[in-house]
């Protein structure tokens, strides 16, 4: 039930962070302080409840994600002077993430490893991917593929958690102390815009301290 509570506190997180960045022109602290464990976190939850199903990937991602692509763009063009051109490899604003999760679970029987050493193999190579990427100027908004390769740990903390049992996982000792891994700052010192709503992240830029969560 506890994944249950934590969907929904991250859900209402979302909410009160956006509202935050609207109306709170001085609480870039308090917006940078959410989104620097909340997306994380459930980038954890939906690895957690995800599997890999052709079918449903299309009519419940891919097919949903192109009708509000369209609607999002010709909104724009119409109400607001835009002329965006129709096209669907960069997500426009929040679609990023249904985007991601539809790569994430095309990815599934690629991630899913029978032994434990290669699934560790595969979260390694994912975490320094996400860690070089900060430092590579085309990882942007196109394809998604800044948030994609950061995220993909986290995504794969919550796949392969399900497949250890997540309460193994937190008897772990040394967990808990993984919150000292690097984070990344901009150049006003806040943590990484990886974990935010920024185009790219900066270097060294994924919060690995959202394992405390486990």
């Amino acid at each position: 039930k506890y994944i249950d509570n934590l969907k929904g506190i991250l859900i209402c997180l979302v909410v009160w962070a956006h509202f935050i960045e609207l109306i709170l022109p001085h609480g870039k602290w308090l917006y940078t302080a959410i989104y620097f464990f909340h997306m994380p976190a459930f980038i954890f939850c939906t690895g957690y409840f995800s599997s890999f199903n052709f079918k449903k990937i299309i009519s419940g991602l891919a097919v949903p994600y192109i009708i509000l692509q369209v609607i999002f763009i010709l909104f724009e063009n119409l109400f607001f002077g835009a002329s965006k051109p129709y096209q669907f490899y960069t997500p426009h604003w929040l679609l990023w993430y249904v985007f991601a999760v539809m790569v994430w679970r095309l990815l599934i029987p690629v991630f899913n490893r029978k032994y434990r050493a290669t699934r560790i193999i595969i979260f390694l190579l994912a975490v320094v991917i996400a860690l070089v990427s900060g430092f590579w100027e085309n990882a942007g908004y196109k394809y998604s593929l800044s948030r994609i390769l950061v995220y993909t740990p986290f995504f794969l903390l919550g796949y392969y958690g399900r497949k250890e049992g997540i309460e193994k996982i937190r008897e772990i000792k040394w967990v808990k102390y993984i919150a000292v891994v690097a984070v990344g700052k901009d150049e006003e010192g806040f943590p990484a815009k990886a974990a935010g709503s920024q185009q790219r992240n900066s270097p060294v830029a994924v919060p690995l301290s959202t394992l405390v969560f486990i």
